[in-house]
């Protein structure tokens, strides 16, 4: 349990740092500054430069992970966890939005519960249903990220072709859990920021 305190210190700094709650000391100089606007030849990396926190950090991470880069997550994520429940048989992924003008929720969850807890058998899968503003649906015309807070429903007698496609539900949950959030500094920063 000691572990798992630690690594939530450690993701609520990230949060901190990731969304402009606390400064931290700039390492961008004047000089670089002037080297990033050669380089753009516009003033908008030096305008991201003065801003806070690290703009869309979440959407770099999961855009940046190899298996994942062709999902489409939204610039107004602001945060992503993943909670391990009592019982050890389930997790939740936990994402956090800032307020937008798409959907009414500020936090979205996607929850795996297994018969097992080797996860071996996957049991049920539950995502939240999303409070679409009128005609600002981002699922409807187009593949989204946010199609995975809709499920497929676990059933025995499903085709193969349904079988894969919970495989990749549960994979890309997975993935999330176990790559993107301990290691999303990594995919996290535009090459401005050291990613």
């Amino acid at each position: 349990m000691a572990g798992a305190n630690l690594y939530n210190n450690i993701y609520n700094k990230r949060y901190d740092i990731v969304n402009g709650v606390v400064e931290v000391e700039k390492v961008t100089n004047d000089s670089e500054l002037a080297a990033l606007n050669r380089d753009d030849n516009t003033n908008q990396e030096v305008n991201a430069a003065k801003e806070k926190g690290v703009p869309n950090f979440w959407r770099y991470a999961l855009v940046n992970h190899e298996l994942l880069h062709a999902e489409n997550p939204s610039s107004i994520l602001q945060n992503i966890k993943w909670l391990k429940k009592d019982d050890s048989k389930r997790f939740i992924l936990e994402f956090r939005f800032n307020e937008n003008h798409f959907f009414k929720n500020c936090v979205l969850t996607k929850t795996y519960q297994f018969l097992d807890e080797d996860e071996t058998i996957l049991h049920k899968v539950k995502g939240s249903e999303i409070e679409w503003y009128p005609e600002n649906c981002l699922t409807e015309e187009c593949e989204s990220f946010f199609n995975i807070f809709n499920p497929l429903q676990i059933d025995e007698n499903a085709d193969k072709e349904l079988i894969e496609e919970m495989r990749r539900d549960y994979n890309i949950g997975s993935i999330i859990r176990d790559e993107i959030i301990p290691r999303a500094c990594r995919g996290g920063c535009p090459r401005r920021y050291g990613g």
